[in-house]
C-alpha cells in the first residue's frame, strides 16, 4: 500500500519582458479561481494547492490542469506565471501589512527586522505532503528528515538571490538555515531526529511561546495578532511539519523544495514516495548511525545519517549542490531504493534526476550556465540581466507541460 500524497506549488507572476508584476490579488479574485490558488506572502506570488492524490502520475495530471487555468487567468491580466524566487527583476510587494490581526507580514517585520524580513518574503518553494502512517509516525518522521538534503540539491532554483547576488547553489535555504533564522533555530533550523512524535508537540509548542514572548515584550497589537492568526503546528518555518489535521490521517508537510518546473518537481516527489513507500511497507527496522557519514537503505534494514552528517549534508547542498560528492553519492545511493518503491506508471518520473547524477548540474547550475552563456559574469547581476533569468525560467516551465 502506498502513501497518499499532495502540494502546495509558490509561482512568481512576471511580464513580458520578466519583470514582476504584482497583480496576484486580481488573479485571485477572477471567477474562474475554482480555489486551486490562494494568495502568499506577496502580490507577485501565487500558490497552486493540488488535489490528493495515490501516485506521482495522478498527482502530475491535476497539478498541470491547476497550472493550465492559471496560465488561462493570467493572460486577461497581462502576466504569466514562472517557477522561481525573485532574483532582484523588480520585488513582491508585500501583502497585508496595515493589519496585523489579519495577515502575518507585520508579525514577521516585528520578529525579524526590516532586513531579514526581506530576505524572507523573496523566495518561492513547494511543500509536499505525504499521509501519515498510523502506529509509524515517529518511523515515517525520522525518515523523511533524513531526506532533507533531496528537496533542495535536486530543485534548488535560487543560485542567485533577491538582491542580484550569484555566489552559491542554493540562496533560499541559506536564507532560511543560516540568515533570517540565525537567532531563531527551533523555528527554522534543521533539529536532531526524534524518539516520539511527543517530541514534536512539545518543541511545536516551545517555539509558539517563544517568539510570543518576544512580540509581547516588542508590541501588544502584533502580539494579538499572533494569538489569533498561529497555533503551534503551524508556526516558524521548520523543514517538515506534522499537520493532523489534514487528511484522514494527517499528513506530513515537508517544506524545502525550491520552486521549480513540473518535471524537476514530479522526479523529485517521486524519489520521495519511492523511498518512503519501500520503507514503510516493508517494515523493517529503520535505525540512525553513530558513525558519521554512515547510511545504508536496504531490504532488511535502514541506517539513517546521524545528526551531525545531515548539517554537513546541508552545508555542501547549499554550498555546491551535486557538485558535492558527499551530496552526489547519497543521492545516487537513494535513488535505485525509491525506483524498487514505485509502480511501474511513476518509475518514469525519475529520469530527470537521472540525467542530473550523470552531468552532476542541478536547476541552479543550469540557471548560471545560461547566464554565462549571456555573456553575464561578475559577482552581482543587474535587474536587466535578471529579468533575463525569469524568461528563462518561462521557458523551462513552459516546455515541462508539454
Amino acid at each position: 500500500m502506498g502513501s497518499n500524497i499532495g502540494a502546495e506549488i509558490e509561482y512568481n507572476l512576471i511580464d513580458s519582458e520578466g519583470y514582476l508584476v504584482n497583480n496576484a490579488p486580481q488573479i485571485l479574485a477572477d471567477s474562474r479561481n475554482d480555489g486551486s490558488f490562494v494568495k502568499e506572502g506577496t502580490n507577485s506570488q501565487i500558490e497552486i494547492v493540488s488535489d490528493p492524490a495515490d501516485t506521482v502520475e495522478e498527482l502530475g495530471q491535476n497539478i498541470r490542469g491547476k497550472i493550465i487555468l492559471l496560465e488561462d487567468i493570467c493572460k486577461s491580466y497581462g502576466s504569466v506565471p514562472i517557477p522561481a524566487s525573485e532574483f532582484g527583476a523588480g520585488k513582491g510587494e508585500l501583502r497585508g501589512m496595515s493589519d496585523p490581526l489579519k495577515n502575518r507580514g507585520p508579525i514577521y517585520l516585528d520578529l525579524f527586522g526590516k532586513e531579514s524580513f526581506e530576505e524572507l518574503r523573496a523566495y518561492s518553494g513547494i511543500h509536499l505532503h505525504i499521509s501519515q502512517t498510523p502506529g509509524k509516525q515517529t518511523e515515517q518522521y525520522n525518515l523523511l528528515h533524513a531526506l532533507d538534503l533531496l528537496s533542495y540539491a535536486l530543485t534548488s532554483s535560487s543560485p542567485i538571490s533577491y538582491q542580484g547576488i550569484n555566489s552559491i547553489n542554493c540562496h533560499r535555504v541559506n536564507s532560511f538555515r543560516n540568515n533570517v533564522f540565525k537567532d531563531h533555530p527551533l523555528q527554522g533550523q534543521l533539529q536532531p531526529y526524534i524518539n516520539s512524535t511527543n517530541e514534536l508537540d512539545k518543541r511545536n509548542q516551545l517555539m509558539w511561546q517563544q517568539w510570543l514572548n518576544v512580540l509581547t515584550k516588542k508590541n501588544n497589537v502584533t502580539a494579538e495578532g499572533y494569538v489569533n492568526l498561529f497555533k503551534p503546528e503551524n508556526t516558524g518555518y521548520a523543514p517538515i511539519r506534522k499537520r493532523d489535521n489534514i487528511g484522514p490521517t494527517g499528513t506530513f508537510e515537508v517544506r524545502s523544495f525550491d520552486t521549480n518546473s513540473l518535471d524537476i518537481t514530479l522526479a523529485v516527489f517521486a524519489l520521495y514516495k519511492g523511498i518512503h513507500d519501500k520503507a514503510m511497507n516493508n517494515n523493517c527496522p529503520i535505525e540512525i548511525a553513530t558513525p558519521d557519514n554512515t547510511y545504508n537503505f536496504a531490504e532488511d534494514k535502514i541506517i539513517l545519517p546521524n545528526y551531525q552528517t545531515l548539517l554537513q549534508f546541508e552545508n555542501e547542498g547549499i554550498q555546491n549542490g551535486l557538485k558535492s560528492d558527499l551530496v552526489r553519492d547519497y543521492i545516487a545511493h537513494l535513488l535505485p531504493y525509491a525506483e524498487a518503491g514505485l509502480p511501474p506508471e511513476d518509475k518514469i518520473y525519475l529520469a530527470p534526476l537521472k540525467k542530473m547524477l550523470l552531468t552532476r548540474d542541478n536547476p541552479a547550475d543550469e540557471i548560471m550556465n545560461f547566464m554565462r552563456e549571456q555573456g553575464y559574469a561578475g559577482h552581482q547581476f543587474t535587474p536587466q540581466q535578471t529579468a533575463q533569468t525569469n524568461l528563462y525560467m518561462r521557458e523551462k516551465h513552459l516546455h515541462s507541460l508539454n
